[in-house]
């Protein structure tokens, strides 16, 4: 004989119960939703790092500036103090270079080859009381961001320009005013040569002397030569690898101007420095 089934008693939960129920069970689905959103922002971000950064937009003022394609100058807060501080290291006699730099991708409406140039030669404008044969106007292509509401579109560099050292795109021009060996040993000379190796080491320096008609061909030939051997000479002191530096003369035959006055003859005892940056 089987035994009696005792029948079950439902007991109901009193309200108390429900809610303490109800309160567990939402606070296990928030953790849940909380753990699945952090494991996938740590999956998205640091395993695949494909979160976008949150970009900090901040007024950033650059004295001399340009919108993207444009080349009318934007003038920073900063601007005249910016100016006054290059006048005053340019001096009297130095020149300066501008570069005008722009982006391939924009678009050039200003008439010059590129924006480069159009942006450097609106920069030589902030500068009227500066003759014309002060500047030295480049250009550089960079990239540009498009979205970027002033780009620092202009570098200037400061060019040496005295009675014996003379800059140049390419490099620089020594000049020998009184035509003695001794000359070679003028601060100037040494001052810029030394500064040349500390920026240019890297690179390979084409040294080429120059004389006046004074004398003969072959003399001449032979004063390039030995103006450029010297300076060599002085740069390998100041630590340029000699096997950078390829002197070369060519004597009388490339004057810069006539030699029918002692200022022409200077010019022309002269030894040229190339820097081959390319």
């Amino acid at each position: 004989m089987y035994p009696k089934r005792v029948p079950r008693v439902r007991i109901p939960l009193s309200p108390h119960n429900n809610v303490v129920m109800n309160s567990r069970a939402y606070s296990v689905l928030f953790l849940f939703i909380l753990w699945c959103l952090s494991s996938g922002w740590f999956y998205v971000c640091k395993v695949k790092q494909k979160c976008s950064a949150i970009e900090t937009i901040e007024e950033v003022d650059v004295p001399i500036g340009f919108s993207f394609g444009g080349f009318d100058v934007v003038k920073g807060t900063s601007f005249t103090t910016y100016r006054d501080n290059l006048l005053e290291q340019l001096g009297e006699d130095n020149k300066i270079k501008v570069v005008g730099k722009y982006d391939k991708n924009e678009s050039n409406t200003s008439g010059f080859d590129n924006l480069g140039i159009a942006r450097a030669s609106a920069v030589r404008n902030l500068m009227p009381e500066l003759a014309d044969y002060r500047f030295l106007l480049t250009s550089k292509a960079v990239d540009y961001d498009s979205s970027e509401k002033v780009l620092a579109a202009a570098d200037f560099k400061i060019m040496l320009n005295n009675e014996f050292v003379e800059e140049t795109e390419f490099g620089a021009i020594i000049h020998f005013k009184a035509n003695e060996p001794d000359e070679i040993l003028n601060p100037s000379i040494q001052e810029y040569l030394n500064q040349l190796v500390r920026s240019n080491a890297k690179f390979n320096l084409d040294v080429i002397g120059h004389s006046d008609n004074a004398g003969s061909e072959g003399e001449n030939y032979s004063l390039g030569l030995e103006r450029a051997n010297k300076i060599r000479d002085l740069l390998v002191t100041y630590g340029m690898s000699e096997d950078r530096i390829y002197p070369s003369s060519r004597g009388e035959t490339d004057p810069v101007t006539g030699n029918d006055s002692e200022d022409g003859m200077i010019k022309n005892r002269r030894v040229e420095i190339l820097i081959n940056k390319y």
